[in-house]
């Protein structure tokens, strides 16, 4: 009989928990329930204990009848960091031995305050390569403590933790196993692309965007309910059709879910909020084809909390020009009866279900040792303590009291110790990754800016000082007869009385701070007409300048930005 287990995701804003078959052939699934985070519960995938989360959890899992005491928790967090190595082909025993051993090369950062876990990708042996191709992530060691922590305060026994990307692949990654295809999973706070060719993984990538701005918008706005939950709000998404088919805001495109005009605002409030999401999902997609001589990508599957979105997947069909569906084919996982749970769709826990049939398992195999050992040194150091008390107060009461303001003393010192270590190890765990995460933040939120910047500049200054200058300058003779103004510069059709007069105002032209580049096609002139030598009428010539406007970006215009 296969051992069960409840195998939780903890959301900033949704937890997750599935109970379920643990590593079963042919996957069972008990129950599933969701409830809302607390605030303060986890922080990029770091989680502290909080009591009304233990009472929530609890409370529910008494509501359907859980008993089970094994728990699988799935991680995410940008401070894992991954990377697809090669290393030789030795006994897979000796794998272990190998991984660690190249640790520094894989991670430029202090060991000391990671564990490594690996994946076998695939085996090369030929004559001319003979190599595994792993995928290595280094661990935090607080990561996977502070999860022992969580188990402990839900009254569980902590039996796994699985990194999201793989739990990810064993549940949707499974039905793809020919051509290439993407697999996006929509979560609150961030957003995971895997990239799968073949049936294997060949790039994943996190990005800091999710649907939480989205859920927020909801809540916010009057028009779907006043003073919605957390929860309230995603089903309200996952009901109605909040989320528009295009991002086109403009007052002549209408959908038929628009019934009047505060409706169509809230609603373009709310899509508005996936422009960033969407962006950047097609900027992956578009790095991955680049570099893999076009590769294209066959289809888009959605998972995870947004894929439930009604209109999700129409919108981001239509802004990526490609078709993305939200995924089905949970073969692998029933419900072991027919209850209102079995028509319930199962993307929200696709991740805990993938943690519950093959983990990856981020704890090292050391910790249960380690913990237990712990235990007991810990156990011993209190029976310790305790005899040399009842010595003490049995023997001399006055030296029992010299001895234990000293021992407060040096506790006291140990203790501040204690601290400043942790808060160095913690700076040196975290600096590498954040400090590398900042600058991938950074300069994506640069992108967007100068997107932004580049989308919203107007030339009207360009124009208006063009024309200031004109006014200036022109010589009296000439006579604009046609002008022409765009975005990128100036087409004029000008008449005057001699060449000498055309060539001063092109010169003049030349002078204009607005533009940088100023040509004609040639000069008319009348003279050279067949006409009459006796006729009256004034010899003229007639000549077409263009007059290009300086680039957005030079110094002048950086300037005006700033």
């Amino acid at each position: 009989m296969a051992t069960r287990v409840l195998s939780i995701e903890i959301g900033k804003g949704v937890t997750n928990v599935v109970e379920m078959d643990y590593k079963a052939a042919k996957t069972k699934i008990y129950n599933c329930f969701s409830f809302e985070t607390p605030q303060g519960v986890i922080r990029d995938g770091v989680v502290a204990r909080n009591e009304l989360f233990s009472s929530l959890f609890k409370t529910e899992c008494a509501k359907y009848g859980i008993k089970t005491k094994k728990a699988v928790f799935v991680v995410s967090s940008s401070r894992l960091a991954s990377r697809d190595v090669k290393v030789p082909l030795v006994k897979e025993k000796r794998l272990t031995e190998v991984v660690n051993a190249s640790a520094t090369d894989f991670f430029p950062v202090d060991m000391n305050q990671y564990h490594l876990v690996y994946k076998v990708l695939g085996k090369e042996n030929t004559p001319e390569d003979k190599n595994y191709k792993l995928n290595v992530l280094a661990v935090p060691n607080d990561l996977t403590t502070c999860y022992y922590d969580m188990a402990k305060s839900l009254d569980l026994e902590l039996v796994a933790l699985d990194y999201v990307g793989n739990s990810i692949m064993q549940t949707v990654g499974k039905s793809f196993v020919t051509d290439t295809n993407a697999i996006v999973k929509v979560e609150e706070e961030n957003t995971f692309v895997t990239i799968v060719k073949d049936g294997k993984v060949v790039l994943q990538r996190t990005l800091s965007y999710g649907v939480s701005d989205t859920i927020n918008a909801v809540r916010d706005c009057g028009e779907f309910g006043n003073n919605l939950s957390y929860l309230d709000a995603v089903k309200v998404l996952s009901g109605k059709a909040v989320i528009r088919r295009f991002m086109n805001a403009e007052d002549t495109y209408k959908e038929e879910e628009d019934t009047d005009d505060r409706m169509k605002a809230a609603r373009i409030e709310v899509t508005e909020t996936l422009r960033y999401l969407i962006g950047n999902i097609g900027r992956v997609l578009e790095y991955y084809s680049s570099r893999n001589n076009n590769d294209q990508i066959a289809s888009i599957a959605l998972t995870g909390l947004g894929a439930d979105f009604s209109g999700l997947s129409k919108l981001m069909s239509n802004e990526l020009g490609q078709k993305a569906k939200v995924f089905q084919d949970f073969a692998n996982a029933s419900f072991t009866h027919a209850d209102e749970n079995a028509s319930m769709n199962l993307n929200s826990y696709a991740a805990c279900i993938g943690a519950g049939m093959a983990p990856l398992n981020l704890i090292p195999e050391k910790s249960a040792l380690s913990k237990s050992k712990a235990e007991k040194q810990s156990s011993n150091g209190v029976g310790m303590l305790v005899a040399g008390i009842i010595i003490g107060v049995a023997g001399l009461a006055a030296a029992f009291a010299l001895w234990f303001i000293s021992y407060t003393a040096i506790q006291k010192v140990k203790l501040e110790q204690t601290k400043v270590q942790a808060d160095i190890d913690r700076m040196k765990a975290e600096g590498v990754e954040e400090t590398y995460n900042d600058y991938n933040q950074a300069v994506d939120l640069e992108t967007q800016i100068k997107m932004i910047v580049n989308s919203t500049y107007s030339r009207s200054e360009d124009l208006v000082a063009f024309i200031e200058e004109l006014e200036e300058k022109l010589p009296s003779d000439n006579i604009v007869l046609n002008f022409t103004a765009t975005s990128s510069g100036v087409t004029m059709n000008i008449e005057c009385d001699s060449k000498e007069s055309a060539a001063k105002t092109l010169m003049q032209l030349r002078t204009f701070e607005s533009v940088d580049l100023v040509s004609t096609s040639g000069l008319t002139d009348s003279n050279s007409l067949d006409a009459p030598e006796d006729s009256e009428e004034i010899a003229t010539v007639a000549f077409t300048v263009e007059c290009a406007y300086k680039a957005i970006g030079t110094e002048a215009d950086a300037e005006e930005v700033e």
